[in-house]
């Protein structure tokens, strides 16, 4: 059952991401990860901050699949190494 319900997770996805592309943008992924985690562990938006709107943040990864909040907390902390700015990890779902 686990394995249908990734199965369905992951289809969800790709049809978020084919809506993304023909001009669905974020608002249309954002929706389909609220819906439920993919994999073990909740997952995760690793975010900076925009460059753009002050005080607001860009999603610019999303971390899906087993152990998300660790794999989150060691991306935004290499990025943060490699361009000093405060990234930082929000749950997606």
């Amino acid at each position: 059952m686990r394995k249908v319900l990734k199965i369905a997770a992951a289809f969800l996805l790709m049809t978020s991401l084919a809506g993304f592309c023909t001009g669905g943008g974020l608002d249309n992924l954002e929706s389909v990860v609220s819906w439920g985690k993919i994999g073990d562990s909740n997952d995760y938006w690793v975010e900076k901050p925009s460059a753009v709107e002050f005080g607001s943040y860009d999603k610019v990864a999303l971390i899906f699949g087993t152990d998300d909040q660790k794999a989150c907390g060691v991306i935004a902390k290499a990025m943060l190494a490699a361009y000093e700015k405060n990234w930082h990890c929000v749950p997606a779902n």
